[in-house]
């Protein structure tokens, strides 16, 4: 276009580290404006719904320490959805643009920019398509989102032109190119788009579009695309690209990369996309506006389903006759304050209010961006220059205008918080998202993100405790007394909590003691959740046992190691455990009971949890006996020492405090005798092996407690003689398919130890399908088995047997083709995201496909340290596949989109997990069907684990890897094995 460009950025105040802040401009790097070099500035402002989101326009539009001007007539905001009626205003004033992407805010936050106030005060409006995992695949995808929104959740406020502009003219003018491209004008350049109406009128004609309608795109006057017959006509050198939903469609591509479409498409590979959708495209992000799950409730903002009804017909989950703008969507936002928003409190709702800073006013001022609420006084000099307050009152003096002063009576200058005590903080709603600061309060705990505070009394109070998240910041001590001078009262998944603190000591300490709980109080803690008095307080559970040693982790603690539940549900976790130390070993069991357990109690990941601090707030039951090493052992007549096939082992809950006498006897002392019996654990232990003597052939009861105790634990001892013959039990895999020539290894299970001087198995093969060796040759006192069947060269069923009596059936098939998997489709079924696997891509049989994200195949396999056989074939995906984030399930579809496999069950919240297929080869949606570990190295099996069964079942997915867990996509995989099926 022969002029300065646009600057565009993500993150304007270098915040990729994911620093939210609800007030202050503390941000790692609050960018100033860009040079005079660039025609527009376009960056990524207030991507949300919270205050969180608003508070990054007023860092960057001067409003605020720390702030800058960044935003000036030559920007347009990229997104700007947490906004409020003196933003919108400044917007209009200042000239700053809406670069609007409804799809993608409304796919991750279920609301989107306040559009129609825009429009109404004068913002011009741009529409785009932010990016594809999130938004539309292109503009008029993007372009038929903004008109659902508009036709089911705005009353139909845009006209058909209206929208039209904002896909043309307004994109042009938010990156300041309106003097060049946008309009049809003389002297602007030829950048037009021409459609068939296809029987639609004007505007409609385009709203309306699909790919198939595109009869011309010009770029500077010279044919991009478009119908073959038009392209051929206009221009040399274009390359047919062949049906396009109805069409025959052209594209000139030579004349400005260099490439034909043919060069173009090898170079590009497997998109993520297909070239173009006739319809709505496959797993396209919603563009219904909704937020129905409980946890999406903050701050009393609204829950609702987006589809127009009888009673709610803009879809906000608010009634009509209820709503304060009933014919255009405005729920109730985390950032509204818990009402609908109505900045003039006339009752008439921002997004329908022709002048919602005037109450009701049809008639409105000209908004002075220079004094945002409009009473006179500049912004500069303005203590309270988000609401109007010409009196300029301030009785404290602390520079905050008594209207918007939290505290108008106390001084709390700049970042200084309201004094109040904890159980104010913790009950009065109002208080949400408010500056606040706490005198003389007790520190119960100090973790590695945050740590407690309580109310510094030896009276127990309800609602007294509170939890300071304060990230990698510095933290007091345990007992420190001090001072939260300023802090944010926030909800953060549903515990109350404070942030962006500032705090101090004052030099004093004291050691609060716990609360101690009774019985019942523990079970009203439990059924009260997040909302118990006691949450956030330092308490004291008595007399408790283990219920479950490894609970399932609740949303977003994927990895929940070091946690276990108590009976009556309350859990044990180890988040403000010593860095470093081992948390407990050994790790409770089920039953293992506890004196006493102490530590604050915090909501966390959906459970109560209470947190101890360090080894003094563990106070165990005493060791007792916890069981046999084995729950059937054996002995030889005569013989006076180990038990086979492993020493027996009598093993405690834990380590024994001091010398432990354990007693252990026999209940039929004419087949076996215990002759050391008791046997000493010593301090510090926490076993002792049991030598066992056989008297006579036969079967008793072992049982073992300690010395002086009524618990006891009890194995079976079988006594058998030297030449006893054990029957063989069974043989493993009872089914296989082996390949011609092939090799398949057999283990038989006997029924006890073979006799000293070992025995001989006679082992045949039926139908000619193979060879074994003969006899099979078992070692003295063991228990199983393991050879070597070789298939014949020619395809067969027939049985391995063993002893005439235990077969395995054998299918010797031949060498399957390898499996052609180009074209196929790895999609997750509930994230919008999908795979195309390469054409050409083929799996051997018996082999693997491991579609890697982010990692060449050296990198994946140094990662996890291993070395793919020839039978893997590896894909390096780059950003272009999935993203495993927690809670996505995949699926499997053949190239004529059929499920060949899946879906799968889904990963928890943040992921973090490691899937593999359990055989024989179960349902992909049942959580039987799937070995669940961490996402630890050696946990991961890429490119093994897998056998060819005895039925085969075909290709189907086999692993699913998440290395890093949420937000950290390098060295995922999903795996594929073709079992020749």
């Amino acid at each position: 276009l022969g002029q300065p460009g646009a600057s565009y950025d993500t993150f304007p105040l270098g915040d990729s580290n994911g620093t939210e802040l609800a007030d202050g401009c503390g941000y790692p790097d609050v960018s100033g404006p860009p040079g005079s070099s660039v025609e527009a500035y376009a960056p990524h402002v207030s991507e949300g719904i919270d205050a969180e989101a608003r508070n990054e326009f007023l860092c960057l539009t001067g409003q605020g320490t720390g702030s800058e001007q960044t935003l000036d007539g030559r920007a347009a905001i990229i997104h700007g959805v947490g906004l409020t009626p003196p933003d919108i205003a400044l917007m209009a004033a200042t000239g700053i643009d809406l670069i609007w992407s409804p799809r993608s805010n409304v796919s991750l936050y279920g609301d989107t920019a306040q559009v129609t106030e825009m429009a109404r005060a004068g913002v011009s409006i741009g529409l785009g398509t932010d990016w594809m995992p999130s938004g539309s695949m292109n503009m008029l995808r993007e372009l038929k989102c903004a008109d659902e929104l508009n036709s089911i959740n705005y009353g139909k406020y845009f006209s058909d032109q209206a929208l039209w502009l904002m896909a043309t003219l307004g994109s042009a003018r938010a990156l300041g190119m309106d003097d060049a491209i946008g309009v049809l004008a003389t002297g602007h350049k030829a950048d037009i788009a021409i459609f068939a109406n296809s029987g639609r009128q004007y505007h409609r004609a385009v709203i309306d579009a699909g790919v198939g309608d595109v009869a011309l795109v010009l770029r500077g006057g010279q044919p991009v695309t478009g119908n073959t017959a038009v392209v051929d006509a206009l221009a040399t050198g274009c390359d047919a690209i062949g049906d396009v939903c109805g069409s025959s469609k052209s594209a000139c591509l030579t004349r400005d990369i260099g490439k034909s479409w043919s060069a173009l498409e090898s170079a590009v590979g497997s998109p993520a996309y297909p070239l173009f959708y006739c319809g709505q495209p496959d797993s396209e992000p919603t563009c219904v506006p909704a937020r129905t799950l409980s946890d999406d409730s903050v701050n009393n903002s609204t829950n609702y389903a987006g589809m127009s009804v009888a009673d709610d017909a803009d879809g906000d989950g608010i009634p009509d006759a209820q709503d304060n703008c009933p014919s255009i969507f405005n729920p109730v936002r985390p950032l509204d304050g818990g009402k609908q928003a109505d900045f003039d409190n006339d009752d008439v709702g921002d997004v329908c209010d022709p002048c919602p800073l005037e109450a009701a006013s049809t008639t409105c001022k000209t908004f002075d961006p220079n004094d945002t609420d409009g009473d006179g006084e500049p912004n500069l000099t303005d203590n309270c220059p988000t609401l109007a307050n010409a009196d300029q009152a301030d009785a404290d003096n602390d520079q905050k205008g008594d209207a918007c002063d939290l505290c108008p009576n106390t001084a709390n200058v700049g970042t200084a918080g309201c004094p109040f005590d904890i159980p104010t903080l913790k009950t009065d709603a109002t208080l949400q998202n408010q500056r606040v600061a706490v005198a003389g309060a007790v520190v119960t705990g100090v973790g590695p993100d945050g740590f407690f505070i309580q109310e510094n009394t030896t009276t127990f109070k309800d609602n007294a405790g509170i939890f300071i998240f304060n990230g990698s910041d510095a933290k007091p001590n345990v007992d420190d007394i001090i001072d939260v001078t300023g802090a944010t009262l926030v909800t953060y998944f549903g515990q109350l909590q404070l942030n962006s603190v500032e705090w101090m000591g004052t030099g004093s300490t004291f050691a609060m003691p716990p609360r101690v709980l009774s019985a019942s109080e523990l079970t009203q803690l439990v059924s009260d959740g997040s909302a118990s008095v006691l949450e956030g307080q330092l308490i004291q559970v008595e007399n408790v046992s283990v219920s479950d040693a490894d609970p399932a982790g609740g949303p977003g603690d994927t990895n929940n190691v070091n946690e276990f539940e108590l009976t009556g549900g309350l859990r044990v976790d180890d988040a403000i455990w010593p860095t470093g130390q081992t948390f407990i070993d050994p790790f409770p069991s089920v039953g293992e009971e506890f004196l006493s357990i102490t530590g604050p109690v915090a909501f966390r990941n959906d459970f109560l949890k209470v947190l101890p601090r360090d080894t003094s707030d563990l106070v165990f039951a005493a060791a007792d006996v916890q069981a046999f090493s084995a729950p059937k052992v054996y002995q030889r007549v005569g013989t006076l020492g180990d038990t086979l096939p492993a020493p027996l082992v009598v093993s405690l809950t834990r380590q024994a405090a001091a010398a432990t006498l354990i007693e252990v006897t026999s209940d039929d002392t004419n087949t076996a005798t215990i002759p050391g019996s008791p046997f000493t654990i010593a301090a510090g232990e926490s076993s002792v092996t049991i030598p066992v003597n056989g008297v006579t052939a036969g079967s008793t009861t072992l049982r073992a407690k300690i010395q002086g105790q009524t618990t006891e634990v009890t194995t079976t001892l079988q006594v058998l003689t030297d030449t006893a013959v054990p029957a063989v039990v069974s043989i493993a895999p009872s089914m296989a398919t082996v390949v011609v020539n092939d090799v398949q290894q057999f283990t038989v299970t006997l029924e006890h130890p073979a006799p000293v001087s070992g025995m001989n198995l006679t082992a045949t093969v039926t139908g000619g399908i193979g060879s074994v060796p003969n006899p099979v040759v078992v070692p003295a006192d063991a228990t199983e088995v393991s050879f070597t069947f070789t298939a014949a060269a020619t395809p067969g069923t027939g049985q391995v047997q063993i002893d005439g009596t235990t077969n395995a059936d054998v299918n010797v098939i031949d060498q399957p083709a390898d499996l052609d998997v180009g074209g196929w489709e790895l999609v997750q079924t509930n994230s919008d995201r999908s795979y195309t696997i390469p054409t050409g891509t083929m799996i051997p049989a018996g082999g693997y496909l491991i579609i890697g994200r982010n990692a060449t195949k050296a990198a994946f396999e140094n990662h996890f340290q291993v070395t793919l056989g020839a039978n893997v074939v590896y894909i390096d995906s780059g950003d272009k596949s999935f993203s495993i984030n927690g809670d996505e399930t995949f699926s499997l579809l053949n190239d004529a989109s059929s499920v060949i496999d899946g879906p799968s069950i889904a990963m928890p919240a943040s992921a973090s997990r490691n899937y593999q297929r359990v055989q024989p080869v179960g349902p992909a949606n049942m959580a039987s069907s799937w070995l669940d570990q961490t996402d630890a190295i050696t946990n991961a099996t890429p490119g093994g684990g897998q056998t060819i069964p005895g039925t085969l079942v075909g290709v189907y997915i086999s692993e699913i890897g998440d290395r890093s867990g949420s937000g950290n996509f390098n060295y995922e995989f999903v795996e594929l094995f073709f079992d020749g099926g």
